[in-house]
This record gives structure tokens, sequence and C-alpha cells, in this order.
């Protein structure tokens, strides 16, 4: 994966470019100006970020674009129908899943789309910022995290039980 990036007021706006020819970033109002960084050595110039449309929705999105929504381009996504892999298929007919020792990964099972895409992508990325802060991880917080960034209560699997 390559990714650059550009300081805008203090923040870093990174443009990430995966394998599958994804493209994700934060979009910039147009009336921001991109300030060279005064300090950089000289070099190359670095690509402008890439201006996500602002029409999608999180039924029309897929997968890297939920992910965008929520400032993570650079989470990967792997489908897989095996439960060996995808052990959110363990305990759901549809289901993802989270592997510590892979912490930027997340699975999810083929096929699946529109609102229980949505659903999955943000409980599993629950699962992602609970590893990467340090915190243990909770089936119950996930799901709570994912009605939370926008997913439907409704087809949460663990809130309902907590």
């Amino acid at each position: 994966m390559k990714a650059s990036g550009a300081i805008v007021g203090g923040v870093v706006i990174v443009a990430a470019f995966a394998a599958l020819n994804v493209a994700a970033a934060v979009a910039l109002p147009t009336a921001v100006k991109v300030e060279p960084d005064p300090h950089a050595e000289a070099g190359p110039t670095p690509l402008p970020p890439v201006i996500l449309p602002p029409v999608a929705t999180p039924a029309t999105l897929d997968a890297y674009g939920i992910l965008a929504q929520r400032s993570e381009p650079l989470v990967q996504v792997v489908y897989s129908a095996d439960p060996a892999v995808n052990c959110g298929l363990n305990v759901a007919p549809v289901g993802g899943c989270f592997h510590p020792e892979q912490p930027e990964t997340i699975v999810l099972s083929p096929g699946v789309e529109g609102a229980q895409l949505t659903y999955l992508v943000l409980h599993e990325l629950a699962h992602v910022r609970q590893n990467r802060y340090g915190v243990p991880l909770d089936e119950c917080a996930a799901d709570a995290a994912a009605v939370a960034w926008g997913a439907d209560e409704a087809l949460t699997f663990y809130l309902p039980n907590c």
C-alpha cells in the first residue's frame, strides 16, 4: 500500500491507494488552502489528497467507503466464508471478524451489502480501535459503537443481550 499526505492547519490529510485500486481520504472544504511545510526538505511534490464525492449514503457504500467515512482509509477488508478465518460465522449466518494478530484487517462474509454491511464494518472497526488503544475486545461495546456511528440497532447481534 502506498500513502501520501499533506499538512492542513496542523492536521495530516492522508490519501491511500490499496492494491485493489481503492482510494480514500478526508474530504477538504474548497476554501482550504494547502501550504507546503516550510520545515520539510525539498523533494518530490506529494500527491494531492483524494476528494471523495459527498453523495454516498451508508446503504450504497462498499466496505472501503464506509471505512473512509470514519477516517479509516488504511484498514484492509478480507472477504471469507471460511469459519476458521471469519470467526463471526461461528455465531451468525452472516458475520465479520477481527484478529488482533492482523490489527489493520477486518474479515467480512462474501456478498454482504446494504445495512448489514454497514453494521458489520462498523462493528469490526470498533474492534480495530479497541485493539489500537489497548482496550479489551468487547462485543457489546463494539455493537454500541457501531450503532453510535450509524449502524441499524435492529441488526446488532450482541447488543440485545448486553
